[in-house]
């Protein structure tokens, strides 16, 4: 329940910096009337009011969100423009500067660079972020599962109960990737722990189990034992890596209730 619950400055400190990057930076110079140090000296730091007026709703916004406790970087998404644009403002300010002095030069190319290098940070970034969701690559094969075996036995009268786990609903799981209602099949998403425990149980009722890790290492013996064969799992969590690039670990676990403990389990029923 706590899930997502983050202290009020962290859009600031947190989401905006990995967000933006570089342009985090170059977008407070864009905030700036006269970005010349010797003017700022001579007149005071003067905020450029024809770029605040179209900056401050968006500041707004992200104040009023920070209010909520349960954050996510995808809320402030529309507000992101607008640091743009004042980073594309920096830049310009910074090229009339350029023509006016050895350092605007330095700080010109500087920016440059460091926008450059924040576009090589983001395609690492995307490039890891497309380990983050196992839990929809787990909920594809379980359905790929499912068809494949209503092919074999022609039919889709065989009813199948899929119990998603929480790490798998966290990480790609959602309504549009379910099998549609002829189908014949249920997905729970069940969270209270005596659910998780049971999932692979003898008198379950579910022939599917996403499992996460967390379980897998106390209910993987028990599974197999009252008819439950794992038939794929499913790496996520990934993370930067000196040795590969990205490492990721297993996180997802399939299990397939088999057909003779299924009718087993529906004759002493």
């Amino acid at each position: 329940s706590e899930w997502g619950i983050m202290p009020f400055h962290w859009y600031f400190t947190s989401a905006l910096p990995k967000s933006l990057l570089a342009s985090y930076v170059l977008f407070f110079i864009g905030l700036i009337r006269n970005i010349n140090l010797g003017e700022i000296f001579e007149r005071g730091l003067q905020l450029d009011t024809d770029v605040l007026k179209y900056f401050l709703p968006s500041l707004i916004f992200i104040l009023l969100y920070s209010n909520l406790p349960h954050k996510e970087v995808r809320f402030i998404f529309p507000a992101l423009p607008a640091f743009n644009m004042a980073t594309g403002i920096a830049l310009s300010k910074l090229e009339r500067w350029e023509l006016k002095s050895s350092l605007g030069k330095l700080c010109k190319y500087g920016a440059v660079f460091a926008l450059l290098l924040s576009f090589v940070v983001s395609t690492a970034f995307v490039l890891v972020s497309r380990q983050n969701y196992p839990g929809g690559w787990a909920l594809q094969y379980t359905n790929h599962h499912i068809v494949q075996r209503q092919l074999l036995h022609k039919t889709t009268s065989l009813k199948d109960v899929v119990h998603i786990g929480t790490y798998a609903a966290m990480t790609g799981v959602s309504r549009y990737s379910e099998l549609d209602v002829a189908s014949n099949v249920i997905y729970s998403k069940k969270e209270d722990e005596e659910t998780r425990l049971s999932a692979c149980a003898v008198d379950s009722e579910f022939t599917y189990v996403i499992m996460d890790k967390e379980y897998f290492s106390k209910l993987s013996k028990g599974c197999k034992a009252n008819g439950f064969e794992l038939i794929r799992f499913f790496t996520g969590e990934p993370k930067f890596s000196t040795s590969s690039f990205i490492e990721t670990s297993p996180s997802l676990f399939v299990f397939h209730r088999n057909a003779t403990a299924r009718m087993k389990y529906a004759d002493d029923s």
